[in-house]
């Protein structure tokens, strides 16, 4: 009785070690309890390590990626709609702000549809100490 509970008990330890490893909690539980709790032992020391797979998420506006999956992004602070926190305090906190950022979504929206269609593509240049952006025709060359 005494060796059936000694059995039972390193199959559990041979099975935690185990649970590490590529042959799993199971794999080396049922191997203990069938064969023996050394060969358990033996078979899961020579399986390897598990592989801990890291999911990363990246910020579709900086390109940040990140290990934790958050609402804010933590290198530029905005959401998946491209708000930072404050506009979002702003934007849930009075309907009138809601409504005028959506119009100002949808005026943006309409122009880029607008330029896209004209053949106009927007340029940006460095003038002196500021960021000057200008509206350029594209041309055909035949």
């Amino acid at each position: 009785m005494a060796i059936f509970i000694f059995w039972i008990i390193f199959s559990f330890l041979v099975a935690q070690m185990g649970a590490s490893r590529n042959i799993g909690w199971w794999g080396a539980f049922l191997l203990s309890i069938i064969l023996s709790p050394l060969l358990g032992l033996l078979f899961t020391a020579i399986s390897d390590k598990k592989i801990e797979q890291v999911r990363q998420y990246k910020c579709k506006h900086c390109d940040y990626i990140s290990e934790v999956n958050s609402v804010y992004c933590g290198r530029c602070m905005r959401d998946n709609d491209g708000y930072t926190v404050e506009e979002n305090k702003s934007r849930f906190a009075n309907p009138e702000t809601i409504k005028r950022i959506r119009e100002e979504k949808e005026a943006a929206r309409k122009q880029q549809e607008y330029d896209n269609r004209s053949g106009l593509e927007e340029i940006g240049e460095w003038m002196g100490n500021q960021f000057v952006k200008i509206k350029v025709a594209l041309t055909k060359k035949d």
